[in-house]
């Protein structure tokens, strides 16, 4: 063998490593684009999710707040015919109850702009707050019963 069919034996030897290697990198790089993809559409998904969760929550929690505005209109009624003492003491209830009532209203309208990954602890925390605000509501309706 000579020198020239060395070098052409060699410079073909080359070009099928190449040609495998570049053959290689491409299965790899489509490979990395099909799970960018997936990536993409889970969290697509996950973006959905979220906002569907949110919006449920937020009707719910509109009611909630809408059913309080209604009943803390009630206490004032039946508050104008108790006596001038009872009512000293529910005004400063009622306004404490009101006050959070409005809070939690502006917490919500807030809301949207959670993080994904806070969004349980905020949702437990605002669901205790309106726990609380419809207890105190309840004690507050027995009390003025009477």
């Amino acid at each position: 063998m000579d020198t020239k069919q060395i070098k052409l034996i060699l410079t073909g030897a080359m070009l099928v490593i190449s040609a495998a290697t570049i053959a290689q990198e491409d299965k790899k790089s489509k490979k990395a684009r099909v799970n960018l993809e997936e990536a993409k559409q889970e969290a697509n998904e996950a973006h959905a999710d979220s906002a569907k969760d949110y919006h449920k929550f937020k009707e719910k929690a509109d009611r909630q707040n809408v059913i309080n505005r209604n009943r803390i209109a009630e206490l004032k009624e039946k508050n104008k015919i108790a006596s001038k003492e009872v009512k000293e003491v529910y005004e400063k209830k009622l306004m404490m109850i009101e006050n959070k009532n409005e809070k939690l209203k502006k917490q919500l309208a807030e809301a949207y702009d959670t993080k994904t990954s806070k969004w349980n602890e905020y949702k437990r925390e605002f669901n205790h707050d309106m726990d609380e605000l419809e207890k105190a509501i309840n004690e507050l309706l027995k009390d003025n019963v009477k």
